[in-house]
């Protein structure tokens, strides 16, 4: 109210001059109103200056306000890669988790494999030894049949070459030349005898040669199955060296995940680190956000009072013509468009503030969108306005306004203490002030206080 001052002060000083000569006032009073006048222009000076460095640090505070709004949006898309990055770090800690665990079985099979692979090796080695000693056993024999053979071969031999020598004497020979029964007895015991020992003979080289025949076969039989021992040797020792081989391979595969998993869980560590560091500036960032706006919340406040109070002189300083009769307004745009925040309290979408009070309706329409008058009416405000950018109030008498704010750079089609008609354009859309984008903040206000539009709009 102290934009009144002046042109109060400036009305009775004017009335001082006028009726002091006819009414007989003192000079001393006239004195008095002048320099109550002056001083009534001092403060408004100095008023003048007050808001215009308010203005100042408004727009300072705004801008400080935005490069923090900054700042936080870069933070948090550094936490929101951080997580990611802890993410990927915990599936691939878990997955190398995984595939250690896996290695570990691996290694455990293969020991179990060459342990087992041993114990064949050894079997087969005992096998190996007891058919070497089966073998040289079977050629022993086979040797000392060969010499038992040899040997009655010999006697034979011997007794085949002494009858050749002498000639072939038959056994009947031998008996008819006995000179006494004696004799002949005798002879023919010496005949059954010596008969007797040449079929011992005979027989028993056709079993050594049996015995022989079956001893090759044995010994055959016998080098086969060692040759066989051996291969098999051989091939369980060759399984067993790519045994070792892959058991050798898993555990470097296994150190090198190990190793990689440590590096994993020493990067994600340093990670979660960064980021609860990260979140700690954004919270202190946003606690230094939330003090500009609250200070930037109390200079809007301030702001939003005296433009109202500076409204209310002017439509004091105005003859008061009752343009409103009490129907509903009109729509206040030359097309209908979505209704983006109703009249009430809400989350402010520029301090952030839960629960400030939205004074009107705002309705999200292109810029350059026509703003029409709800009603007939005088203009009291036509120009820039702190927080409501470019505006205009409207004065319809029996205390009722209305206020069209965010107009855009030289959108405003009207000037103080014009009277326009319901429907005539007056601005137009746009998104100066405070504001998030282009959209028409709409007003009702009723002996200066703001009321909900709905309640007068024709909607």
């Amino acid at each position: 109210m102290k934009n009144m001052t002046l042109p109060l002060l400036i009305v009775i000083a004017l009335l001082l001059a006028i009726l002091a000569p006819q009414y007989g006032f003192a000079e001393t009073t006239l004195e008095k109103a002048n320099s109550e006048l002056e001083q009534a222009i001092e403060k408004q000076q100095q008023a003048a200056k007050n808001l215009e460095a308010a203005q100042s640090k408004i727009k300072k505070i705004q801008q400080e306000k935005q490069k923090t709004k900054n700042d936080i949006y870069a933070l948090e898309d550094d936490i929101d890669s951080l997580e990611n990055q802890i993410t990927s770090l915990d599936q691939e800690v878990l997955a190398l988790d995984e595939e250690v665990g896996t290695l570990e079985m691996q290694i455990n099979e293969l020991n179990e494999q060459i342990e087992l692979t041993n114990t064949e090796l050894i079997s087969l080695e005992n096998k190996s030894t007891q058919a070497e000693e089966d073998l040289h056993t079977s050629k022993e024999n086979l040797q000392a049949a060969i010499e038992r053979i040899k040997s009655r071969d010999s006697l034979i031999r011997e007794r085949l070459r002494y009858m050749y020598t002498n000639g072939s004497v038959s056994y009947l020979e031998v008996l008819v030349q006995s000179t006494s029964f004696k004799d002949f007895i005798d002879r023919f015991e010496i005949l059954t005898t010596l008969i007797d020992h040449d079929q011992d003979l005979l027989q028993a080289n056709k079993d050594d040669y049996d015995q022989v025949a079956l001893q090759i076969v044995e010994v055959e039989q016998q080098l086969a199955e060692l040759v066989s021992l051996y291969d098999q040797q051989i091939a369980i020792k060759d399984k067993q060296t790519l045994t070792m081989d892959e058991q050798i391979a898993a555990k470097e595969r296994q150190l090198e995940a190990k190793e990689k998993q440590e590096r994993a869980k020493h990067t994600q560590i340093a990670a979660k680190s960064k980021l609860v560091a990260l979140k700690q500036t954004k919270n202190n960032h946003i606690a230094v956000l939330n003090k500009e706006e609250q200070v930037l919340a109390e200079y809007t406040e301030e702001q939003e009072r005296e433009m109202i109070a500076a409204a209310a002189l002017i439509a004091a300083s105005k003859k008061s013509v009752a343009y409103y009769n009490g129907d509903k307004l009109r729509y206040p745009l030359e097309d209908t468009y979505r209704i983006s925040s109703n009249f009430g309290h809400r989350t402010n979408p520029i301090t952030g503030k839960k629960g400030t009070m939205h004074n009107g309706m705002d309705f999200a329409a292109p810029a350059g969108t026509s703003i029409l008058a709800a009603e007939s009416g005088r203009v009291i405000t036509a120009g820039w306005v702190n927080g409501y950018g470019n505006t205009v109030i409207l004065d319809h008498g029996n205390g009722l306004w209305t206020l069209y704010a965010h107009a855009r750079k030289g959108g405003i089609q009207v000037e103080n203490g014009q009277i326009v008609s319901r429907g005539d354009k007056i601005s137009e859309v746009g998104t100066t002030g405070n504001s998030t984008g282009n959209h028409l903040h709409f007003e009702v206000r009723l002996n200066e206080k703001a009321v909900d539009p709905r309640d007068y709009l024709d909607l």
